[in-house]
């Protein structure tokens, strides 16, 4: 990473109140532990953090916990590959209103537990294509994003993870994009929590399975192509 971005990104971590030399050390790309790195700051609005070296990186979790006042970080063209925990990374990020992480290589993320929960402002989320097939736990991972209006899980494998509330309180959500292999856990508790009339959007090869389950409860289930099942 060029010198002007070191210094860039120092300036951001500075800003938003780590100390100077810890900073430029952070900005450096040496750790590989950013747990609750910005934990408990409520006082941040926003942070630009693009193009930050977090290649070595292993643990995110709970690295914006509680951030309650953030309304927009900028997290593109982080290479996240060696990431192994992001549990709780955005945990009451209750100011923040959209997320883009559809570039992020999540092929080693074991853990995303209640990433974002109670995110109660955010609109959208951009983590389609995520390879999610070393996870094990997306427990309450959205649980809480009333303001979610659409989720895009499509090429997800949920299929040997808990994913107990992962879409508990998405009370807004009113399009979903479902993963290439299904889970009842999720959309049992999803049936409960998304609007009347939801649109849900499926692969030809899970349409069966989507449509007994979620067509005889109200929910308009339509195959990638647009086309109304229910």
């Amino acid at each position: 990473m060029a010198e002007n971005d070191v210094d860039r990104i120092a300036a951001e971590l500075v800003r938003a109140g780590i100390e100077e030399d810890r900073a430029h050390w952070l900005a450096s790309g040496a750790p590989a532990d950013l747990s609750g790195l910005f934990r408990d700051n409520e006082s941040i609005e926003s942070l630009d953090l693009s193009g930050w070296d977090v290649s070595c990186v292993r643990d995110m979790s709970g690295m914006f916990y509680g951030c309650s006042s953030l309304r927009a970080v900028d997290v593109s063209g982080w290479d996240t590959s060696r990431v192994g925990s992001m549990s709780g990374m955005f945990y009451q990020c209750s100011s923040l209103e959209s997320l883009d992480l559809s570039g992020w290589d999540v092929s080693c993320v074991e853990d995303m537990v209640r990433m974002f929960y109670q995110c109660s402002s955010l609109r959208s989320v951009g983590v389609s294509g995520w390879d999610t097939s070393v996870c094990v736990d997306f427990s309450r991972m959205f649980d809480g994003c009333g303001s979610l209006a659409s989720l895009d899980l499509s090429g997800w494998d949920l299929s040997s993870a808990s994913d107990e509330g992962m879409l508990a309180g998405c009370s807004s959500l009113r399009e979903l994009r479902t993963p290439r292999e299904g889970s009842l856990g999720v959309f049992s508790c999803a049936a409960g929590s998304l609007p009347a009339g939801a649109r849900i959007v499926v692969s030809r090869d899970n349409l069966d399975w989507y449509r007994d389950y979620l067509g005889s409860r109200g929910f308009e289930v339509v195959t990638c192509g647009g086309r109304s099942e229910a």
